[in-house]
Formats: structure tokens, C-alpha cells, sequence
């Protein structure tokens, strides 16, 4: 398989990747990076990926994005030992794809910057697998991982990473179309510090059509992403804060049965609406509903005739999203963007040559906004290109071009973002980081 990361790496990369010292301004051990939250993303220089993959059909890729001239650093926490990665410095506006080196199975990396605003993902790609999606740099007290299931055919993972110095503690409370679930397992699970735990939830809880987790710090902090194996393709996604708006840029895809996953751990009711944006600028409103307290909720978009189709969420109290689709042989999932932004860093795209790959914007906002994107590799600029996205619209743009690791995109107003890659009969859906929110 031809991969481009290697060809980055070969090229103005390579001399400072694998250097013996750290960086100036890296941390060399970021095993001791700080476990409180870090509520601004356009400054976070943390980024945790608590998944990637890489055995018989299968390798992944870590894309890093940087707003700023930065140096970076990869390391893997595991089994309490911190395992040193690639290093080295990136211009400003640049994207730069890194072989996962891990050799084999799944795997846990922390990505440093020295300067932000930055971003970081994860793209896997092998024999009918295509599976991805940002790294988180917040630790919210709870996260919200929605939208799994066990049942027949499935095999569905939760990965609890620690990164940190210290031992962690959470709760974990799961729902699923039966209600809350009872697992004495789930209470008090302790994660070692610079090590991954994961749970089989085929063998706790199986047989589950919808499954959702809810994880709560009791001490330390963890990052946890969910893993959906259908046998034929992988859908990862990470967990998530929860938020009263949610909006999908990417909500339907050829082939794919698509559902969003919402979730509230409240003890309270929450009532949510949902509106549709297509790419004629015609917004409809298919009503809402309530999501129990705690409980989870699904929703199933309409068919729009509509090459661009997106979905926000609105509700009355806060409450964490999912989208999930599932065709013949693909599964794709992606969070959806808790904010707008006039500008994105959008790490991923053409970072597998084999893959095709398409933005989606979404203007859910009362003006019309002009985007332009552009194509980011590890010197940093691009080609441009504009779109005009109308009030209440949303609009795809295909971005295939070897030789790219990412987007940038800025607007003239407010808008979300995400994309999406074909390779074969398997697909992947993943979102963006906004700077300056």
C-alpha cells in the first residue's frame, strides 16, 4: 500500500523526527502533563488518542496540525513506561502525517505542541478498514460516549487511557434500550497510570442493540474512545463533553443507514429539537423528543434528496451526540461540533492515498458565508478554494490531492465542518478542531 506518511517523513521531516533530545519547549517525559482540564482548544498543546491500530490488514497514521510555527513530539504510554516517538518542528499552517510505529495491536499516543493553536487525529486504513477521528485536548468530568452496540455480529470496545503521571478512578454507568444497565465491574475502575484499560462490552453487556457509556472522574483523569468492529469495517470514536447544541455537517452518506445517539446523565428530562439544512438552503424541522434522565434517545434523519445534508440538535439542558452509520460492509461514527467557528484546523484528509475524501460545511446562521479551504502539507501552504454557502445550507467539497494532510478552512462567518473518506466498501466519517473558541 502506498502510504504518504512515509513520503513526508522522507522528505523535510526526517531530519529532526527521530532526534535523540526532545524539542526546545517539549516536555521530556509528558507523562506528567496536568490533569486538569484544558477548556480552550485553540491553545490546548495536548492532544490524547487513545486508539490505533495496526496488525495483519491494518496500520494507521497520527495527522498534526499547527496554526503556528511549532515543534512536536509522539510519545506512548504503556504498561507505566512512556516509549519516546517521532520528533521534530512543523511551519505554521502546516500538516504532517506520522507512521504509527507501535507493531502491533492497538495502541495509546499523546501528541505535544510547543506553540497552538494545533490539532490532532488518528486515520487507520487496511483491507476493507477505514477508521478515525480527532484526538481529544479537553477532560471534561464526565464524558459522554454514546451509540455503541453489541449485538450479533458486533464486537464493540471501550478504551480507558491514562496518560497521566497518577493512578485514575471513574465510574461507569451504561444505558442501553433496556435502561440503565447494572455491572458491578463498572464501579470504581482503577487505570493505571501511562497504561490503557479496556472492556469487552460484548461480554458484559451483550446482545445490546444501542449502548451507551457514561464516564465519571472519581480521581485522576482518563480519555476514552469507543471501538465498533462489524467484521468487515471499523467505526472509532472518541468521547465527549456534553453540550445544549450539537451540529452533524456530515449527516448522510450513499449506502449508509444513518442514526444520531443522544445521551443525558441527568436525573432530569431533557427535550431536544432537531432541524435539517440541505444544500438548497431548506430548512426543515422534524420536531424532537425527550431524553430520559439518565437515558439515551435515538434519532433517525430523514431521507434528503440533497448531495449535502446536515443536522443540528438543540435541547433545554445539556446532553452529549453520536452519529452512526451503517452500510453493507461500512460502519462510520463521528462526534458532532458543540460550536461554530469562522476558522478550522482539519487534520486527515489525503493523509491515505489510497482514500477519497470530501469536506462538508454547515451554515445553520441567518447570513451567508463564503469559505475558503486550503490544502495543508508538511511545508505548510496550499492551492485555495473558495464555496459559498447559503443562510441555513450546507455544501460538500471533494479535497482529493495526494500530496495533502489537511485542511484549513476560514469563513467569512460562523460555520461546522466535517469529512469524510472512501476506500473501497469501507468508510470513515471524523470532525475538525475550531480555533479560537
Amino acid at each position: 500500500m502506498r502510504r504518504l506518511a512515509t513520503l513526508l517523513i522522507a522528505g523535510l521531516v526526517v531530519a529532526a523526527a527521530y532526534s535523540l533530545s526532545p524539542p526546545p519547549n517539549l516536555d521530556p517525559d509528558p507523562g506528567v502533563t496536568t490533569t486538569a482540564p484544558v477548556e480552550d482548544v485553540s491553545v490546548s498543546r495536548f492532544f490524547h488518542c487513545p486508539w490505533a491500530l495496526a496488525d495483519d490488514r491494518t496500520n494507521s497514521s497520527y495527522v498534526f496540525m499547527s496554526g503556528a510555527e511549532t515543534d512536536f513530539a509522539i510519545s506512548y504510554p504503556e504498561n507505566g513506561d512512556v516509549d519516546q516517538g517521532a520528533q521534530g518542528g512543523a511551519p505554521r499552517g502546516s500538516a504532517i502525517a506520522i507512521d504509527n510505529t507501535r507493531v502491533r495491536g492497538s495502541s495509546s499516543a499523546i501528541i505535544e505542541f510547543s506553540d497552538g493553536p494545533a490539532a490532532a487525529a488518528v486515520v487507520a486504513i487496511g483491507d476493507g478498514v477505514l477508521a478515525g477521528d480527532i484526538c481529544s485536548s479537553t477532560l471534561p468530568a464526565v464524558w459522554h460516549v454514546p451509540g455503541g452496540s453489541t449485538r450479533e455480529g458486533d464486537l464493540l470496545t471501550l478504551r480507558l487511557f491514562n496518560p497521566f503521571a497518577d493512578d485514575a478512578r471513574v465510574n461507569l454507568t451504561a444505558v442501553s434500550e433496556l435502561g440503565t444497565e447494572a455491572d458491578d465491574s463498572f464501579e470504581s475502575v482503577s487505570i493505571p497510570a501511562r497504561s490503557t484499560r479496556t472492556f469487552s462490552l460484548n461480554e458484559n453487556l451483550p446482545g445490546r442493540q444501542i449502548l451507551s457509556v457514561f464516564v465519571e472522574h472519581v480521581e485522576g483523569s482518563i480519555i476514552p474512545v469507543m471501538v465498533l468492529d462489524n467484521g468487515s469495517d471499523i467505526a472509532m470514536w472518541p468521547g465527549t463533553r456534553h453540550s445544549q447544541v450539537w451540529e452533524f455537517p456530515l449527516a448522510q452518506a450513499d449506502g449508509l443507514v444513518m442514526e444520531i445517539i443522544l445521551t443525558n446523565i441527568a436525573p432530569i428530562d431533557v427535550t431536544y429539537t432537531v432541524e435539517i439544512f440541505d444544500e438548497f438552503a431548506t430548512v426543515l424541522s422534524t420536531g424532537g423528543g425527550v431524553i430520559d434522565g439518565p437515558g439515551q434517545a435515538r434519532v433517525v434523519p430523514p431521507e434528503v434528496q440533497s448531495r449535502a445534508f446536515g443536522v443540528r440538535i438543540t435541547a433545554d439542558g445539556p446532553f452529549g451526540a453520536v452519529m452512526i452509520g451503517r452500510g453493507e460492509t461500512a460502519v462510520v461514527a463521528a462526534v458532532g461540533a458543540s460550536t461554530v467557528s469562522d476558522e478550522w484546523l482539519i487534520p486527515g484528509p489525503n493523509s491515505e492515498a489510497a482514500a477519497s475524501y470530501e469536506l462538508q460545511f454547515l451554515n445553520t446562521g441567518v447570513e451567508p458565508v463564503t469559505i475558503t479551504y486550503r490544502k495543508a502539507n508538511a511545508t505548510g501552504g496550499g492551492d485555495m478554494a473558495t464555496v459559498d454557502v447559503a443562510a441555513g445550507a450546507a455544501a460538500t467539497v471533494d479535497v482529493t490531492d495526494i500530496g495533502t494532510t489537511g485542511i484549513v478552512a476560514t469563513g467569512t462567518g460562523p460555520f461546522s465542518v466535517g469529512w469524510s473518506a472512501q476506500f473501497g466498501g469501507a468508510m470513515m466519517f471524523s470532525g475538525a478542531v475550531p480555533i479560537g473558541q
